[in-house]
């Protein structure tokens, strides 16, 4: 989480610190869960009008919120979100 503070303070003097930053650590993170989802959409496990974009982004802003507020990451808690968001999103 530093790193990532640094680089969007820094991203009006080093725009190219957020870009690579982009390219090189969030996206490939962000790849895989939307190809999951997208299989999903494909089997006919998660709904067909479902917007990829926006699941992947509630998926990781919960992440960066548990962090933020300094709650616990308890053991179960990815677990849970994801069973919390797949009732939103499945079939």
């Amino acid at each position: 989480m530093p790193l990532l503070g640094t680089v969007f303070a820094e991203r009006e003097r080093h725009p190219e610190l957020l870009a690579r930053f982009r390219e090189r650590v969030a996206e490939p993170r962000r790849a895989p869960a939307s190809a999951l989802l997208e299989r999903g959409m494909d089997r006919g496990d998660v709904r067909s009008d479902l917007d990829v974009e926006a699941t992947v982004d509630h998926l990781v802003g919960a992440v960066f919120a548990r962090h933020i507020s300094g709650l616990p990451v308890a053991p179960g808690w990815a677990e849970q979100t994801v069973l919390t968001r797949w009732r939103g999103i499945s079939c």
